[in-house]
């Protein structure tokens, strides 16, 4: 959607939940968002898809929760939460693949 409120359209739908953590990579043109599906043991993945649409990228997958995710404008290093209780915070490197 553009800033101003036009132009909206949706570029995935999914069966299951969406998670509420997303975030822009460094490009501009992709979108990385997780889903999560909760049964007795939570497993998230986290997914890229191109902001034109089209077939999402699976990056990894946790048995955690993922949350408040944010991309290194370098675009090889994210940092995100768990979502548990207890105060932590991990940092993934070179899990981008390189730029085209």
């Amino acid at each position: 959607m553009s800033a101003d409120g036009s132009n909206d359209r949706e570029i995935i739908s999914v069966g299951f939940r969406l998670a509420n953590t997303y975030a822009w990579a460094p490009d501009g043109w992709d979108l990385l968002f997780t889903l999560v599906k909760v049964s007795h043991q939570e497993l998230t993945k986290l997914w890229r898809i191109s902001a034109e649409g089209g077939e999402p990228r699976k990056l990894w997958e946790w048995n955690k929760r993922i949350s408040a995710l944010r991309v290194h404008p370098d675009g090889q290093h994210i940092a995100f939460g768990s979502g548990t209780n207890k105060s932590e915070v991990w940092v993934m490197e070179n899990f981008l693949p390189a730029e085209k």
